[in-house]
């Protein structure tokens, strides 16, 4: 029995090295498995952990602009708000601000309704006020012309008076005081009347009014005014003859003779003439 024996034990021993190695084996590959298994997860949550830092940059970005579109919505409320205040005063939109939620999204679909509801009838609103503005400037343009088209026929009837101030009016015609005062000029009684016509300016009242002679031609005309330097040697109340201006000539002349007394006293030969200013021979603007 002994060999028997022996061979039980060195097959035991045989067997029970192969496992033993076989243990050993296995639980090196197992630990080997182990580790990797480790790793692998330390990688995966280093991974996590990033993407985790840049989901908060995201959110903390999308929080930023979500401000910022906060303060932009609640300007564009503001901007709607105002432009239905200034709606409502041109009457075509009756704002319902006090009924509007107060989240800013519910306010800015109430504002959007509202003008796209009245928008046509604010669209009509400016066209009545340009049409409204058209026609102020075209009756405007138009009173311009009228009020040319006058000045211009009041002027060219005109152009042949002389204007006489500081004749005493009597109880004698206009004729009759053109024509004495024609002798004063040194016309001779025998010579015809250089005149065509004669009469008082303005209504009759109690203050002698301006003799107005008209002349049939300006060659006339001027001959008569060339003779009114005689009058500054005639005797009694100084007379005056000068143009027959429109109000708006004489207003002109009012404006430019004070340029005009200036430039004497500085020495100048100055004078007013048909509108203008002339200074030593030259017009001036």
């Amino acid at each position: 029995m002994a060999p028997k024996l022996e061979e039980q034990l060195v097959t035991l021993e045989h067997t029970l090295r192969e496992l033993i190695g076989k243990h050993k084996k296995e639980g090196d590959s197992g630990l080997n498995g182990v580790t990797r298994r480790v790793v692998a997860l330390e990688a995966k949550v280093a991974t996590l952990e990033k993407e985790n830092e840049s989901l908060r940059e995201e959110l903390l970005a999308i929080r930023k602009q979500h401000s910022r579109d906060q303060e932009e919505l609640h300007t564009e409320l503001t901007d709607m708000r105002t432009k239905l205040d200034s709606i409502h005063e041109e009457g075509e939109i009756v704002p319902k601000l006090e009924d509007i939620p107060m989240t800013i999204k519910e306010c800015m679909e109430v504002v959007q309704s509202e003008l796209e509801t009245k928008k046509d009838g604010w669209v009509e609103v400016v066209k009545k006020n340009l049409r409204q503005e058209a026609k102020k400037n075209h009756h405007e343009e138009i009173h311009i012309v009228h009020t040319t088209i006058e000045e211009e026929q009041m002027r060219q009837a005109r152009r042949l008076n002389v204007r006489i101030s500081s004749l005493t009016e009597t109880d004698r015609s206009p004729e009759q005081d053109g024509r004495r005062l024609c002798t004063l000029l040194g016309y001779h009684a025998d010579e015809p009347l250089p005149f065509t016509r004669a009469s008082r300016a303005g209504r009759d009242t109690t203050r002698s009014r301006a003799l107005i002679i008209q002349f049939s031609d300006e060659t006339g005309r001027r001959d008569f005014l060339i003779r009114r330097a005689v009058l500054s040697t005639t005797p009694g109340t100084p007379m005056y003859l000068d143009d027959d201006l429109t109000l708006m000539q004489v207003e002109q002349r009012r404006t430019c003779m004070p340029r005009v007394l200036q430039a004497r006293r500085e020495g100048h030969r100055a004078l007013y003439r048909d509108g203008r200013v002339i200074i030593d021979g030259w017009p001036i603007d």
